[in-house]
C-alpha cells in the first residue's frame, strides 16, 4: 500500500515535468511570417513563396466537359 502512495505522485510529477517542458518552445524573433504571392507569367498562374517558386502537389486536373463531374 505504500508503494501506491509514493508512485502515484512520482508519476504524476514526471508526466507534469514531461509535459512543461514538452510544451517550451524557442522561437526566434528573426524568424517571421513569410511572403506569399501569385505572379501572372507567360499567362500562367504561378505561386512564390519567400520569393522562390513553390509548387503545390495534390488537386488539380485538366478542365473536362460540362456535365462530366456530375452524377
Amino acid at each position: 500500500m505504500n508503494d501506491m502512495r509514493t508512485t502515484v505522485p512520482i508519476g504524476f510529477l514526471i508526466l507534469g515535468v514531461l509535459a512543461l517542458t514538452g510544451c517550451d518552445r524557442q522561437i526566434d524573433s528573426e524568424s517571421g511570417p513569410i511572403k506569399v504571392e501569385l505572379r501572372q507569367e507567360d499567362g500562367v498562374y504561378r505561386v512564390y513563396r519567400g520569393g522562390e517558386p513553390f509548387f503545390i502537389r495534390g488537386a488539380g486536373l485538366e478542365r473536362q466537359p460540362p456535365g462530366a463531374g456530375s452524377i
